[in-house]
């Protein structure tokens, strides 16, 4: 005897009510809805971490045997997550953290005579400035200038 296949179009009605409808169901009964989904919600930033530790900060493969070695490739990594979100805190987060590494990344200085360097950033770098209260609008700086760059961006000194 063949199996019946077939289609059963009152179950397909019945779970079409529940279309664009996220359920969740937690074991928290001393929570109210609204916490519940805060702490939801939640999830997605530890989410993120974990897909930006993964694709930006690659941490495998390891060429490293030792094991101060390993521990310290991947203190590396946390650490640079961690700045990455500080950044994305003190700038309210308009930057994703794909968007704030490109950023970063796009930062150049060359020098070009003794003591002088001809610096460049793509728009986003300069909107992390702004972000950040950090003046920085110069083609060509005294390679001092860069030495001292954003030291106290997280203090409420100006910076230039």
């Amino acid at each position: 005897m063949s199996p019946f296949l077939g289609i059963d179009y009152d179950q397909i009605d019945f779970d079409a009510q529940f279309d664009g409808i996220n359920v969740l169901v937690s074991s928290e009964i001393e929570m109210n809805d609204e916490e519940i989904i805060s702490k939801y919600k939640e999830l997605s930033k530890i989410e993120d971490c974990f897909r930006v530790t993964k694709t930006e900060f690659p941490s495998r493969p390891v060429y490293v045997r030792r094991k101060e070695s390993i521990e310290a490739h991947f203190l590396t990594c946390f650490i640079a997550r961690v700045m990455l979100r500080v950044l994305q805190v003190k700038t309210n987060r308009v930057m994703s953290a794909e968007r704030l590494i490109e950023a970063l990344e796009s930062a150049r200085a060359n020098e070009v005579t003794k003591g002088y360097c001809r610096v460049q950033a793509n728009d986003d770098l300069v909107e992390l400035h702004q972000g950040l209260g950090i003046e920085w609008e110069y083609a060509h700086v005294k390679s001092e200038k860069i030495e001292h760059y954003a030291k106290g961006w997280c203090t409420t000194e100006k910076n230039v």
